[in-house]
Formats: C-alpha cells, structure tokens, sequence
C-alpha cells in the first residue's frame, strides 16, 4: 500500500483510498482498489441496507385541496394496519394498507373538527419476525 506517494506501514495511519460504490437493490456493494509497485488487489464487499420509515402527519384538513387525507407514508414496510378511533373511543377508520388513507368521514358522515387517536400495526422488511406498533394522534380541522 502507498499513502501519497510513501509506503505505508504503520498501522496508526488511516489510509484515504480509492473507493467506488455501486447501489445495488437491496445493498451497497463497496470496492477498494489498492495498488502497489510490484501488483494491485482489488476487494469487494456487499453491505445489506434497509431505508425503513413510517411518516405520519399530525394535522389533516378534509375538503380543502392539500392536506386533505390522513395516512402513512414509509419504505421498507412490508405488512400495515391502521385504526383511528375519535374520543368516545368509536372506531371511525380501518385500514390494511398504506394506500387505503382515511378522508375525515365516518360511514359517509363528516366528523367534527377533533383530535383522533390512532394505532398501527406494522412489520418492517429487515425485522420481518418482531411486529412493532405504533400510538399517536391527529388533529382534523374542518
């Protein structure tokens, strides 16, 4: 190994070589090209990476242009349920997808401006065995 030109031999140095990273599905495959006078070495490693995110808002407003549905957004996420029940504890919203978002209505009624509660259920892709919940609220303004 040559650091700037010098040979390297001490092992307190660290060494800022070349580098190449290629994105991969579901990894980063990580190359260090090392050269010397007499031959090179090249080495490769795939490093498994997972972006698992769950995002919720904490304000949603039914019938106005933006921000009009409530629901998750995330990555990584490979089994979802939602509940959202109003204070009474009446279950007003259901869902077992990230796609299916709740529009502010219960069985086609709107429901007053309030503060929900809401629950989820969720698995992520690199912990497909440990079932995570999650608890929160969201205010609907009208």
């Amino acid at each position: 190994w040559y650091v700037d030109g010098m040979p390297y031999n001490q092992q307190n140095v660290h060494i800022n070589g070349d580098y190449d990273i290629h994105s991969g599905n579901d990894s980063v495959i990580i190359e260090l090209v090392a050269l010397s006078e007499q031959c090179g070495d090249t080495a490769h490693v795939a490093l498994p990476y997972y972006f698992e995110s769950l995002y919720l808002p904490n304000v949603f407003t039914p019938g106005i242009d933006i921000n009009n549905l409530f629901g998750a957004e995330g990555m990584g996420i490979i089994e979802f349920e939602m509940w959202v029940y109003n204070r009474e504890g009446l279950l007003v919203f259901h869902s077992t997808t990230m796609e299916e978002n709740w529009d502010g209505k219960h069985k086609g009624v709107d429901c007053p401006t309030a503060s929900y509660v809401y629950k989820i259920n969720y698995l992520k892709k690199s912990m497909p065995n440990s079932p995570q919940t999650m608890f929160g609220t969201v205010m609907l303004i009208r």
